[in-house]
């Protein structure tokens, strides 16, 4: 994972590690922008609060390979159909990985607030392009919305895209059946499926170099087919018939699974190169806080270390967030 932590570490008088500090990899981290979705229907199963708890762990679990910022829509103060805006500006994980810091601590913060309003996809993504533009280097937009985007008043449509009809609101609003509750006597064409104007804004991002990933909470399966052209309209399409990364649970530990293979796609890598050669018999690597053991687990070449086997699989799914290489202690050979 580009960007961890490697540990500059001595050894004790009782031959433990001592005064370790922290040195950084060659490369520089990536930017993860979070665009989060905290409209009304967030509040459902308490949906808002887990997906800020959960992003909060995996912040946590990154540390410093990554930097993060993060968007939310509908804007707080304004609610309604206004564009999303930021909530927080891109700073550097905390040190070490694992560990709550200032960041964080900055980051939570930043995201305390309820849910409310509409989902105003479009014309937010269209602030998170600029935003990202702000940066340099690798940057990545991770959406995260549970319905169908809408808000635009250029729009009109048929009960197959009215998102009352499609989500069955009322007894009178129901699926594939008349009355179209999108029309202006009830609740109005701001209610019709953006999908075109949503998948339009995400390829713009992709265009500019920031690929988009769509993560699909739980209730957004009715706009499966919209959320799968966002993700290959932002160059991060999957396998199979689920482009994006599908979430049906509520419990969180679906969507911490989802975001640790985002992160995965994103920053996981097996191999670390370091500043300079570490010496040969002095270095160990920790998956997760885990020692490894050298044989069979990695390598070493020069300055770069290099996850082999399964260890190496673990971090490519998402199973391994945090990895660290230490040099200063004798290799724990097998």
């Amino acid at each position: 994972m580009v960007g961890a932590p490697v540990l500059q570490c001595s050894l004790g008088p009782d031959g433990g590690v001592c005064d370790c500090v922290d040195v950084d990899l060659l490369e520089e981290p990536p930017l993860l922008h979070f665009a989060l979705d905290r409209s009304g229907s967030m509040n459902d199963s308490d949906k808002w609060t887990t997906v800020r708890e959960v992003l909060g762990e995996t912040v946590m679990q990154l540390g410093p390979r990554v930097s993060v910022a993060a968007s939310v829509f509908p804007d707080p103060k304004l609610d309604g159909c206004s564009p999303g805006v930021e909530a927080f500006k891109p700073a550097r994980g905390d040190a070490p990985a694992g560990k709550i810091g200032p960041t964080l601590e900055a980051l939570a913060k930043a995201l305390h607030f309820s849910a409310s309003g509409a989902t105003p996809t479009a014309k937010s993504l269209a602030v998170v392009k600029a935003l990202v533009g702000q940066s340099a280097g690798r940057r990545y937009v991770i959406l995260a919305t549970d319905g169908g985007p809408n808000c635009n008043s250029a729009i009109t449509c048929d009960v197959s895209e009215c998102l009352p009809n499609v989500e069955g609101v009322s007894a009178s609003c129901q699926p594939g059946k008349l009355p179209n509750c999108c029309a202006a006597s009830i609740y109005g064409s701001l209610q019709c499926l953006d999908d075109d104007a949503t998948v339009n804004a995400v390829n713009e991002i992709a265009k500019a170099g920031v690929p988009v990933y769509i993560v699909g909470v739980p209730g957004s399966g009715p706009y499966a087919s919209a959320l799968n052209r966002m993700a290959e309209a932002g160059m991060t399409a999957r396998a199979g018939d689920v482009k994006y990364y599908r979430v049906d649970s509520t419990d969180a530990d679906a969507l911490r699974v989802a975001l640790k293979q985002v992160a995965a796609a994103i920053a996981g890598t097996c191999d670390f190169e370091l500043k300079e050669p570490p010496d040969v018999g002095y270095v160990n690597v920790y998956a997760d806080e885990q020692p490894l053991t050298q044989e069979g687990n990695w390598t070493l070449t020069g300055k770069t270390v290099s996850l082999v086997g399964e260890s190496c699989e673990r971090v490519r799914r998402g199973d391994v967030l945090n990895v660290r290489v230490v040099v200063g202690c004798p290799t724990i050979v097998r």
